[in-house]
């Protein structure tokens, strides 16, 4: 019934809602309508599938034995040939990367690239327009009573091939990011891990100042004083616990002392 129809419609479009006002809010932060609008476009396409195919299904009550004139299946056919190839365009092209102009060897692909072997990529290229467009078979499901029966068991194989589809594309998207920070979420393109002559010269030379400014010996620090003849001298310096103890002995002192005289009363009083 209806009720069903808008309930599971509603949490279909939860999560391209979300992200939808996602994109609005990066635009309004960064004032750039290329990715952030366009990437809310493609969103929005996804909510008007999800609207499209919840009429569909609600008015099927009403053309049961006609079921091609539905006038939202053909709405709801054609929202879904658009949102699927503005998904795979984007996929393809913006979040893996691909297709770029400067490719060079790597055809088809892009300038740089992580894994080995190209018939990686290329795999995965075609693996991810057929399970774009999966959902057709939606379509001979809808004409043929006999699958109807099976449409929760359908839609949750469905679900399970999108998990594999995002499993495959979750590698090239991070891979994509790593290498030209396409989502600009690093300040800098390129993290190197990989020290420098440069920054081992100075590393370097930053040691050797600190060993001469600071000499240890067992543990304890030791430092440089300049005489007057501007020879170097070395003289410890004193702990935290020697100070202490310093602070302490003419208190402990005092005390001894007074008892001694304590006691020397007594004894001349026994």
């Amino acid at each position: 019934g209806w009720s069903q129809v808008v309930l599971q419609s509603i949490f279909l479009l939860l999560p391209s809602w979300f992200r939808f006002w996602q994109c609005v809010r990066r635009y309004r932060d960064t004032k750039q309508r290329f990715p952030h609008l366009v990437n809310a476009g493609k969103y929005a396409s996804t909510l008007l599938v999800a609207v499209t195919n919840a009429l569909r299904r609600a008015k099927n009550f009403d053309y049961h034995q006609h079921k091609l004139e539905n006038p939202f299946l053909y709405l709801w056919i054609l929202m879904s040939l658009f949102s699927s190839t503005y998904k795979m365009i984007w996929d393809l092209k913006m979040d893996w990367g691909f297709f770029d102009k400067n490719a060079g060897e790597n055809r088809f692909l892009r300038e740089q690239i992580v894994y080995p072997r190209k018939i990686y990529y290329y795999i995965s290229i075609v693996l991810n327009v057929i399970l774009r467009y999966v959902w057709i078979i939606n379509v001979f499901i809808h004409f043929n009573s006999l699958f109807g029966e099976f449409s929760d068991i359908i839609g949750f194989s469905f679900a399970l091939i999108e998990i594999f589809r995002r499993f495959i594309w979750n590698y090239f998207r991070l891979e994509n990011e790593h290498l030209t920070n396409c989502g600009q979420f690093r300040a800098v393109r390129d993290i190197s891990i990989r020290p420098t002559p440069k920054l081992i010269k100075n590393s370097r030379t930053t040691q050797q100042t600190e060993e001469d400014e600071q000499l240890t010996t067992n543990g304890i620090p030791l430092t440089i004083i300049n005489d007057s003849q501007h020879s170097s001298r070395l003289t410890r310096r004193k702990t935290n616990a020697e100070e202490f103890i310093e602070e302490i002995n003419p208190i402990l002192t005092i005390n001894k002392n007074e008892n001694y005289s304590f006691d020397d009363q007594i004894d001349s009083m026994a």
